[in-house]
């Protein structure tokens, strides 16, 4: 089973991110870990599989080790998946 991460975001963290992946110039990497945030917090149904299908990467290209989503977050220490 894929591993699936909880992620609650704040209206302005969810705005920021947004904002993110649609001024035009972020980066490719950002932009898909910003959409990958997006959906994690759309639901439950979204697990790291599902997220990767969607936005056409493999699995390891989000979040591979979790400290990308600490970045985001702003959270210490890496997020553990919550199976």
């Amino acid at each position: 089973m894929a591993p699936r991460y909880r992620v609650a975001l704040t209206e302005t963290e969810r705005e920021y991110l947004l904002a993110l992946t649609r001024n035009g110039k972020t980066g490719t990497k950002k932009f898909i870990n910003a959409r990958a945030l997006l959906l994690y917090d759309a639901g439950p149904a979204w697990n790291v599989a599902n997220v990767a299908e969607a936005l056409g990467v493999t699995s390891p290209s989000i979040f591979g080790d979790g400290r990308t989503i600490s970045v985001y977050l702003n959270i210490d220490g890496p997020v553990k998946s919550q199976n």
